[in-house]
């Protein structure tokens, strides 16, 4: 392919070329490591198409040298999420919103007061990732998991890239920072869920009444109705007196709830987040009917119908069309009613569907129809989700048994660990799932399986 000699401007103005037809602006952004400079290309149908987009780039970085040289992290990054994200339209209104959660929580406190020039791999190795794997988190008071640090790592190490882009820095310390291990922080709490006397004692303080006889909370049937159901909380925040269907007592889960940064905002905060109902679940398999087979679901779901006042689109919390209630409202009713239920540690409402698998579980329920009403995308994953608890249910059912009614459980075993191994179960839920037996007993119903 012939191309044509590059026009060179002035040193540092950029300069033009032609290939194939098509003319390339390139424009100096930043340097590679043995000094030579690196030079960004935008190309174009005319040599006028070419240099405006080579412009519209310099405007954009352009911005940063009102920062100085040498600018604190806190407000590059804050700037470098908004243009390079939110106005350059890269990224959706979910991802910019998740974005915008990482640098002001995980981020701009641990490492936002430092300059570009103070950042460096030990730097973000120690006061950050190590930070947020074995310290409380300053935004969830504990520590937080290691797929969590890994993300934040990226958009890091992304934010730094562009400022090497910008000529702030020579090169990304980001770039040799270990990832974080996948295997579980020893410090990080277990799954949660109620145990039976806490499940009747939540009820119970859900279902307050005053002096006067009035409901001390108004969400009460809708978290009654996601404990008895494992729905989301999101999904049943979406929920409209539609979806539930009291005659074949059932109700079609087909959206969630979620809260976005407003796109034009800013200084996104907490408090500037847009609650919005999207039009899908959280994964195709979420959507689903669920069934009312509890009389407390049942109760609970005919009193949220008769809020709505015989409309059909009516928020099914709310009872009112177009008003959906903010996850930040249900979460402060929720810890409301775990005070007064005497429940500690409780953490969010997601405890609530853990708590109705775990009932589940303990009830002897299999394992693909649990799947299935908890919208997961295979019975392997609720396996692998719940696998202590069902080893705890295993564990109290072999307890006591006679010699000889253990050679026959032995058969049973193999059967369910073929069954399981057939099913994509991983080895390791299958290790804890069977902890209760000889490891090489389980050793060798893994082989025979595989």
């Amino acid at each position: 392919m012939a191309r044509k000699k590059a026009n060179r401007g002035v040193k540092g103005e950029g300069y033009f070329s032609q290939v194939g037809g098509k003319y390339l602006y390139k424009i100096p952004a930043g340097t590679y490591e043995n000094g030579r400079t690196k030079y960004k290309a935008f190309t174009g149908n005319t040599k006028k198409e070419a240099y405006e987009r080579g412009m519209e780039y310099r405007r954009r970085v352009g911005d940063a040298s009102a920062f100085g040289n040498d600018p604190y992290l806190k407000d590059y990054i804050m700037w470098w999420a908004k243009v390079y994200k939110r106005d350059a339209k890269s990224v959706r209104q979910s991802t910019y919103t998740r974005l915008c959660r990482t640098i002001t929580n995980q981020i701009i406190p641990t490492i936002g007061n430092l300059r570009l020039s103070e950042l460096t791999v030990s730097v973000i190795q120690t006061r950050m990732v190590n930070a947020l794997l074995n310290n409380d988190s300053p935004w969830t008071g504990k520590p937080l998991a290691p797929r969590t640090v890994e993300k934040t790592v990226i958009h890091l190490k992304d934010c730094l890239e562009q400022a090497v882009e910008d000529r702030l820095i020579r090169t990304n310390p980001c770039a040799k920072v270990k990832k974080p291990t996948a295997v579980q922080s020893p410090t990080q709490n277990e799954m949660r869920f109620f145990t039976d006397d806490e499940i009747i004692r939540f009820e119970k303080a859900a279902y307050a009444q005053t002096k006067n006889g009035f409901p001390v909370y108004k969400h009460a049937d809708a978290f009654v109705l996601v404990l008895f159901t494992g729905m989301r909380i999101g999904e049943a925040a979406a929920l409209t007196a539609a979806d539930v269907d009291l005659e074949k007592r059932r109700i079609h889960i087909h959206r969630t709830s979620v809260a976005y940064y407003d796109m034009d905002d800013e200084s996104p905060t907490f408090r500037s987040m847009v609650q919005y109902n999207s039009e899908k679940t959280k994964t195709d398999s979420g959507d689903r009917y669920v069934p009312l087979g509890e009389d407390t679901a049942y109760r609970a779901a005919s009193s949220l119908v008769r809020r709505c006042k015989k409309n059909p689109n009516a928020n099914l919390i709310s009872g009112e069309e177009n008003v959906t209630i903010p996850y930040s409202s249900l979460l402060t009713s929720y810890k409301a009613i775990c005070r007064r239920a005497e429940i500690e540690n409780p953490n969010g409402p997601h405890t609530l569907r853990h708590s109705f698998a775990s009932m589940m579980i303990r009830n002897g329920a299999d394992i693909k129809v649990l799947s299935k009403i908890l919208g997961h995308k295979s019975a392997s994953f609720t396996y692998d989700t719940y696998v202590h608890i069902i080893a705890e249910q295993m564990t109290g059912a072999v307890q006591g048994i006679s010699p000889k009614r253990q050679k026959e459980s032995k058969k049973v075993y193999r059967q369910i660990v073929q069954k399981a191994v057939a099913e994509g179960i991983t080895q390791e839920s299958l290790k804890t799932l069977f902890g209760v037996m000889d490891p090489e007993l389980v050793g060798k119903f893994l082989a025979e399986a595989l």
